[in-house]
């Protein structure tokens, strides 16, 4: 139920609504008078409870409850603002989780040359500014999605048209520990000390961030900044990580550069121990004509794992977006083993095969590059085969992993060997597998999903033959053991 008042006296007015409903309890008071072209307002509501699942706004569980104050003088016709808004009591209930915020402060001023926001709660900060008035602005964000949109359409990026398409601004910001942003990041165990931004136009777009002290987890990174700036047509990128001695020192220094310019986007990525020594030092090159996406890597000597690789120059991996045909060249071989990628003509026709083989992959040395990640160690081989022709994805191969280590405990050896068939017209996936533990074979898998011929769809046959729990206890959560 919704109850509405209104009273109108000259050039006064007042507006006094309320909703007392468990699912929407809201009520708001607003009055105001009009001198000419001003509007001058004062807003107070207030918001109980706001159940977004059940009023269908939200598939998920949320629910906004607030104090809401407000007042300020407006001029639409010659786009004059100068308001003040302040939000307290903000609970955002977001599942299990829940944005809280004790005051949140705002001010909204526009005249004939700017427009300009600011709004604050506890040690957060955010500043806009623009150098145009709101009634030019505003248009702008219709221009700038139609840009985007064809930008996407002809897969090409156009840097220049982006940047024409928005107005001189700056945008700040900084947060710190206690805010509303920082205590609600805590419950996916994220937190720092501190985070500034600013992203802004002059002539040419620009932004920048220094996050310091970022933690995930068990995981903490000292110092993040983030550079990015417009240069011509074309889009220039840096990040770089730096951490203390005795922090992750096998990533004491990280730095990844690039550029995006028209169908073309590259990164190259040099990485360093406390010692300096570099530790990965490798790059791609990506572009798209058409429906094709083609990628080389380089340079032609690489670094990985802080072990020197051979790479042939002639690489490339190349993937119709259409018909997710792939092609590639790519062999990339150490003093302690290889991996490649490669596609082969079968028997004279004008099928392929891809082939992904491998042969003394250290994972731990691999994955240095993202110390967040559990700490895996092991010794991968492959041999895998895939064919994609007249609609049909099938494939076979093997892969195993040998001297397995996960943070720290050891699980030994696996192997798996298997074979699929995907039908996409129908819709049926037929699969099956065999994972071999220390040389047993522990569990075979075999079936098909989506068999739409059949009595039952789902026909898939999952079988464990003397499986060790002591290779699955590492992945399960402490409560469960």
């Amino acid at each position: 139920d919704i109850t509405a008042n209104a009273a109108l006296h000259d050039s006064q007015s007042a507006i006094a609504l309320a909703s007392p409903n468990r699912i929407a309890d809201i009520s708001a008071n607003i009055d105001g008078s009009i001198d000419g072209d001003c509007l001058n307002y004062n807003l107070s509501s207030e918001i109980g409870a706001l159940d977004m699942r059940r009023l269908a706004l939200s598939a998920d569980s949320l629910s906004v409850a607030a104090d809401i104050k407000s007042n300020g003088i407006i001029d639409l016709p010659n786009g004059f603002y100068d308001c003040i808004a302040t939000i307290s009591g903000l609970s955002v209930n977001i599942g299990n989780e829940k944005l809280s915020a004790k005051q949140i402060d705002m001010k909204f001023v526009a005249d004939s040359t700017s427009t300009q926001f600011k709004a604050s709660e506890g040690d957060m900060v955010l500043s806009l500014t623009a150098n145009e008035r709101l009634l030019d602005i505003t248009p702008r964000f219709s221009l700038l999605a139609a840009e985007l949109d064809s930008q996407l359409v002809s897969r090409r990026a156009n840097i220049d048209a982006i940047s024409q398409c928005l107005p001189e601004f700056n945008l700040y910001g900084r947060l710190a520990k206690n805010n509303c942003i920082s205590r609600y990041l805590r419950y996916s165990d994220i937190t720092f000390d501190s985070i500034d931004f600013n992203i802004g136009k002059d002539s040419l777009m620009h932004a920048d961030a220094d996050a310091y002290d970022f933690r995930m987890g068990a995981t903490t990174l000292d110092t993040i900044s983030i550079r990015g700036y417009q240069e011509d047509n074309s889009f220039v990128y840096m990040a770089k990580v730096n951490n203390r001695p005795g922090n992750l020192d096998q990533f004491s220094s990280s730095f990844v550069t690039g550029t995006l310019a028209d169908n073309n986007a590259n990164m190259l990525l040099y990485q360093t121990n406390s010692n300096g020594v570099p530790g990965f030092y490798f790059g791609a090159d990506a572009s798209i004509d058409g429906d094709d996406v083609r990628m080389t890597l380089f340079p032609e000597n690489p670094i990985i794992g802080f072990r020197k690789w051979t790479l042939n120059p002639d690489n490339y991996i190349k993937y119709n977006l259409g018909s997710s045909h792939i092609d590639a060249n790519v062999n990339l071989e150490s003093d302690a083993g290889y991996l490649a990628m490669y596609t082969k003509h079968v028997n004279d026709t004008l099928h392929e095969d891809l082939i992904v083989t491998a042969k003394g992959i250290n994972l731990g040395e691999w994955l240095n590059m993202a110390p967040w990640l559990p700490e895996v160690n092991g010794m991968l081989n492959t041999d895998i085969n895939i064919n994609n022709s007249n609609g049909m994805l099938t494939g076979f191969g093997t892969f195993s992993l040998a001297d397995i280590l996960y943070n720290r405990k050891t699980l030994g050896n696996v192997e798996v060997g298997f074979g699929l068939g995907i039908n996409p017209q129908s819709g049926k996936n037929e699969a099956q597998a065999v994972v071999a533990i220390n040389g047993h074979n522990a569990i075979t898998v075999a079936g098909s999903i989506n068999d739409t011929t059949a009595t039952s769809p789902y026909d898939l046959r999952l079988s464990l033959d003397k499986f060790p729990l002591t290779v699955a206890n590492p992945f399960l959560p402490e409560s469960m053991l």
